[in-house]
């Protein structure tokens, strides 16, 4: 028994030797860290006095201007730099995202808040770089001090997105703010209908704060909405971001009235795992209404083509992937969208012609066809003739040698193409066959 009790006492003295050699060995390195760390500070501050010293000096002042930049997100904040960051904040507006983020480190300091402040209020030039050190201003003194601010940036609507956009941030650390949010985020929809794009980050912004406060169901639910009939791709992929939280109550089963607008993003809803039925976007669609500007009525074309749909698909896939590569690439398997969408346009508006399949030619010479489309058929024709240029560099009749398409002329005929398109399809799914089938052609 005493053998065993010796044993432990042993076992417990080899723990205790253990565990003051590793405390030793922590503190060991802890020390030696920071001794590194004070060399390489004095080391930083040594090369940034010596590069701001040269900021006149015209042969070294991009060196200067790179090693200031450096020593910028490294440097702890030392008062005796205080002056010169300051001095920076004016001199070097093009470097603001390092200045601004070395001054956000003086934490509490009352000289750089007010040096801030006074920037803040007097400059007027660069939009951003206020934006910048407004965010500095936060990080010194906290969102309930630069609150008031904050408003008024987001009311002003002159203001670019992007300081407003900073603004949002910071007001979104404050609590109760998601009904003004709302609020701003309508406005901004309103104000962007021509422009969708212009202010989306922004409009990002606003919802994701709304979003970080609001706790109701219903008032969540009435954001979703807002998010998803916005017309932006980045608010309808934030929406997806924001379902997949766990603190989200709002399901996308909820959201089914929206299901076809963010059908784009079908693919991704079903590999996060948030639906495995979410419905498959049209490519025709979703390839005239953006990349040709065409307006649809009906969000799936896939009954109006029929049988030629899935080759259409195939095809318009390989013009839109050859469009910035090759000009030739491009006419040739546009064409054969075409053609396809020709006859496929002939049997559903049409169903009493025949010959469809006599060539392209013969589609667009035909007068059932000039008839109904009067603004856009020579387009058509002028297409088939292009596609010949492709296949044909020299021309079988004058035996002459077809001038190269460039990228100048597709970009110029895609002008055209946007009319045509659009004449085409207005006349298509206007027609009063409407198709009847199983599967639901729905509008957008």
């Amino acid at each position: 028994m005493y053998k065993r009790q010796d044993l432990c006492e042993e076992n417990n003295d080899d723990f205790e030797e253990e565990e003051e050699v590793e405390r030793y060995s922590l503190q060991s390195k802890l020390n030696k860290d920071i001794t590194e760390n004070i060399k390489l500070q004095e080391q930083l501050l040594e090369v940034f006095s010596e590069a701001y010293s040269l900021l006149d000096n015209s042969d070294k002042s991009k060196e200067a201007e790179s090693n200031i930049t450096f020593c910028l997100y490294r440097l702890e904040p030392y008062e005796l730099i205080r002056e010169k960051l300051v001095d920076l904040l004016y001199k070097l507006p093009w470097r603001s995202e390092a200045i601004c983020y070395c001054l956000g480190r003086f934490k509490n300091d009352s000289v750089i808040v007010e040096e801030l402040q006074n920037f803040i209020n007097k400059h007027k030039v660069y939009s951003w770089h206020r934006a910048n050190a407004l965010w500095s201003l936060y990080q010194i003194n906290g969102a309930e001090k630069t609150g008031f601010i904050c408003r008024e940036w987001l009311a002003d609507t002159q203001l670019d997105w992007y300081a407003r956009m900073i603004a949002a941030r910071i007001l979104g650390k404050l609590p109760g703010q998601h009904s003004y949010f709302m609020e701003c985020l309508q406005q901004e929809q309103h104000n962007s209908k021509d422009d969708p794009e212009s202010s989306s980050l922004l409009r990002q912004e606003l919802a994701y704060s709304a979003f970080q406060r609001i706790k109701s169901y219903h008032k969540l639910l009435a954001l979703f909405r807002l998010i998803c009939t916005d017309q932006s791709s980045v608010m309808h992929r934030l929406a997806i971001y924001l379902l997949q939280m766990n603190k989200c109550r709002v399901t996308w089963d909820d959201l089914k009235p929206y299901h076809q607008e963010m059908s784009k993003l079908s693919d991704l809803v079903r590999s996060v795992g948030l639906s495995p039925d979410a419905p498959k976007i049209c490519f025709i669609y979703q390839t005239l209404s953006t990349m040709y500007n065409v307006s649809l009525s009906y969000s799936n074309l896939c009954l109006f083509y029929g049988v030629h749909y899935e080759r259409s698909v195939e095809q318009l896939r390989e013009s839109v992937s050859s469009y910035h590569k090759s000009p030739n690439a491009y006419i040739r398997t546009f064409h054969q969208f075409a053609h396809l969408t020709l006859i496929a346009f002939y049997e559903y508006t049409f169903p009493s012609e025949s010959g469809l399949h006599d060539g392209y030619a013969s589609l667009t010479d035909r007068k059932v066809f000039t008839n109904s489309l009067p603004n856009s058929y020579e387009t058509w024709k002028e297409l088939g003739s292009m596609r010949n240029r492709v296949d044909h560099p020299v021309d079988k009749k004058t035996k002459s040698h077809s001038k190269k398409i460039t990228f100048e002329e597709t970009k110029f005929f895609c002008k055209k193409l946007n009319v045509a398109l659009q004449e085409i399809f207005n006349f298509w799914l206007n027609t009063l066959s409407v198709p009847t089938t199983s599967v639901t052609v729905s509008k957008p």
